[in-house]
């Protein structure tokens, strides 16, 4: 069943994106199809909540209707997360498929294997259950099977898997051809999630992904991440460079700039204002998610402290995984002068990548040096460090003595709430010193 979030979330999607017309039909044909079927099989409670997860599942996947594989993961989805019938399930999914590909009865024939591809991609780039329910509108138990499905190949290389038996073969067969991918290319995940996103593209856009592909606009999202600002002048000169490099005409400079403002109305620039070398860029967190991998692949030399203090907190974050091993000296110099260069959020993520090669000792040593600065919000951010060596006493001491003495109330607070968290009966004494420590201070 959906939550509140993830339904008013799909409410708001159908009203945004959805064909009007196309929203009715669904609904219609739902309504009459459940109306025909025995009541003890739909329970009234269940309607309104069925009936915007299967419309939303079809309207969210019209690019996908043709292809059959839909009628099996929307039968799946109300099967196991609603507990219908599997009878009466295939029949409210066939009419209401029926009627859709009815309404787009000229639309492309698609290959299973192509959604398929489609529902991995969008599983391996998801950060959350919550995304993933949202970008492919199926239920818990069917995403449950899906994480599965994908660990057991890329985890532990076991190809036996249970998606939905009719396509698990196959779709064992497409998660091992992406890891072959993945060797020579680690973002391409992101490439293909990017492609999916502009299928809804206006046409000067679409017409230039039909013509170039979608490389350069990765390409283009990732410099002005690098940049973090650029003009429509020069992002349309370095593109001109890339069409040439690759033997490309260049795209027309009204076209280019008609498609900078298609990538703003599709959330991934934003328009700041226009300069002397036309309208000004950003890019938006989305763009900076998206682009981090290949940032962090492309990097041939190591990361200076300036060059990394200058970079987003997803840039950052990706190029500190590749900073172990042989790299994790790199990070150590890194450690040895934050946070400066560091966000505040990426330091925790630097300490439990380099926990193994460095050790706990070590990188404890370093945090309490850094709780020597006179900024609350850099102890603070050495408190979230210092979160991840929770389970070395000597790092669970370090932040009692910060929740008992830090000279700032926020920074006491901020410790004490990490510490709340660890629970476990192995540190119930640790946290009872502190909350002893805690209320004695208020008292006082």
């Amino acid at each position: 069943m959906v939550g509140q979030v993830t339904a008013a979330y799909k409410v708001g999607y159908l009203q945004e994106n959805g064909s009007a017309p196309f929203v009715a039909r669904m609904v219609r044909v739902f309504r009459q199809s459940v109306a025909a079927l025995p009541s003890s099989a739909f329970p009234v409670g269940i309607w309104n909540s069925l009936e915007l997860d299967l419309v939303y599942c079809i309207c969210r996947h019209r690019k996908w209707i043709n292809s059959l594989l839909m009628d099996s993961i929307c039968t799946e989805f109300l099967v196991s997360d609603y507990r219908l019938n599997r009878d009466q399930a295939e029949q409210l999914v066939g009419e209401m498929m029926h009627a859709a590909r009815e309404i787009q009865k000229n639309s492309e024939k698609i290959l299973d294997e192509t959604f398929l591809k489609y529902i991995f991609v969008t599983a391996a780039v998801s950060e959350s259950e919550s995304h993933l329910i949202e970008c492919l509108g199926i239920g818990r138990d069917l995403i449950a099977r899906l994480k599965s499905a994908v660990k057991s190949i890329q985890i532990e290389g076991d190809t036996d898997i249970k998606f939905l038996p009719e396509v698990d073969a196959k779709f064992a067969e497409i998660i091992v051809k992406n890891a072959k991918e993945m060797k020579a290319r680690p973002w391409v995940n992101d490439l293909y999630f990017l492609e999916y996103e502009l299928d809804s593209a206006n046409d000067i856009l679409a017409m230039q992904i039909e013509d170039y592909g979608s490389q350069w606009i990765f390409d283009l999202l990732k410099n002005l991440c690098i940049n973090n600002e650029s003009n429509a002048d020069s992002m349309l000169k370095n593109n001109t460079e890339y069409c040439i490099a690759n033997r490309l005409p260049p795209i027309e400079e009204g076209e280019f700039y008609a498609s900078l403002e298609e990538l703003a109305k599709l959330g991934f620039i934003f328009r700041m204002g226009s300069g002397a070398k036309g309208p000004i860029f950003q890019p938006s967190e989305k763009s900076q998610k998206l682009t981090a991998e290949a940032y962090a692949f492309d990097m041939n030399k190591a990361p200076t402290v300036n060059g990394l203090k200058d970079l987003n907190k997803y840039y950052q974050k990706a190029v500190i995984q590749k900073l172990k091993g042989k790299r994790a000296h790199i990070g150590l110099d890194l450690l040895k002068k934050i946070p400066y260069p560091l966000n505040p959020m990426t330091l925790p993520k630097l300490v439990k990548n380099l926990r193994v090669d460095i050790g706990d000792d070590r990188l404890i040593e370093l945090m309490a040096k850094h709780l020597e600065s006179t900024f609350p919000w850099v102890r603070k951010s050495v408190c979230s460090a210092l979160e991840v060596l929770i389970t070395n006493e000597k790092a669970s001491d370090i932040l009692v003595q910060v929740a008992k003495s830090d000279n700032s109330e926020s920074v006491r607070e901020f410790a004490l709430s990490l510490l709340s968290k660890d629970l476990s009966p192995a540190k119930t004494q640790t946290w009872s010193r502190v909350l002893t420590a805690h209320e004695n201070a208020n008292r006082n």
